[in-house]
């Protein structure tokens, strides 16, 4: 029932209705409407997506240069097209920015070419991203992490060895046969034999060797300039407005006060910018 309060002209006004839990009436027929019971989560407060790349959003690459998988090394790549804000209509990345980073070598039995972004560069204004702290990583066309293009797995070098391996033992024992009928019936007999199991002997060990340097081989990886890839950033990226600073460049530009020299030019490296509040 409504319970009645005193107002400034004496007169009693009506408080809000109580359901028989002593809850008011509108709290309970929403929680009777949603379910009391059901599990739910809060939302943040609303906020401008317009000038943000949403973490995990696809942004299309294009190789500049060729990269060898037998010796790591620097990778740069160039935005393919314009990359826009979670409102579809900001251009925050646009075609020509490049992206720099690092490949590493390949291991035995991997056919998949890693590589890991850690600077964005945008083309019109050359604002940076600084990926650093969660690099992004090169995935194929189809989201796939590592690039594939021209694998090399060296056949012939590897399974070749093992033919010349094999037929390297089969000439040492036909060698130690041989000089073992030769010094039948000879006083020299004994050391012909002699020598020819140590013939053989170093032939297998040749032969051992040398395949198991050839199995250990690992697979050439080539992936050639203009190879088409995409990195999906691992954080969301927001594009300071003009004039507008993250939290760390305002710390560290703070504590420049007592920094001189190439120290204070260090803190006004861009960094990726947290959500606005």
């Amino acid at each position: 029932m409504d319970t009645a309060a005193p107002r400034s002209d004496g007169r009693l006004s009506r408080g809000p209705s109580m359901s028989t839990s002593g809850k008011p009436a509108g709290a309970a027929s929403e929680a009777a409407s949603y379910g009391e019971d059901y599990p739910r989560v809060v939302s943040s407060q609303p906020v401008d997506l317009s000038r943000t790349v949403l973490q995990d959003t696809p942004i299309p690459l294009v190789l500049t240069r060729s990269v060898n998988s037998q010796i790591g090394g620097p990778v740069t790549a160039m935005v393919e097209r314009d990359v826009y804000g979670a409102d579809g209509k900001t251009v925050v990345i646009p075609a020509g920015s490049t992206m720099h980073g690092r490949y590493e070598g390949m291991r035995r039995g991997e056919t998949r070419l890693r590589t890991e972004f850690t600077r964005l560069v945008r083309a019109v204004d050359h604002a940076q991203f600084d990926l650093r702290a969660s690099p992004g990583v090169g995935a194929d066309l189809m989201g796939r992490a590592g690039l594939v293009d021209d694998l090399n797995q060296r056949v012939a070098e590897r399974y070749g060895g093992a033919v010349i391996a094999g037929a390297i033992e089969i000439a040492g024992s036909v060698i130690e046969q041989r000089l073992a009928r030769q010094g039948e019936g000879t006083a020299d007999g004994q050391t012909v034999v002699v020598a020819g199991g140590q013939a053989n002997r170093n032939a297998q060990s040749i032969a051992r060797l040398l395949l198991e340097r050839n199995l250990d081989l690992t697979d050439v990886h080539i992936v050639h300039g203009g190879y088409q890839f995409l990195v999906s950033p691992s954080v969301d990226l927001w594009l300071a407005r003009p004039g507008e600073r993250s939290a760390d460049q305002a710390v560290r530009t703070a504590g420049a006060g007592t920094t001189t020299g190439a120290g204070a030019a260090a803190t006004t490296r861009p960094v990726v910018l947290p959500p606005p509040q």
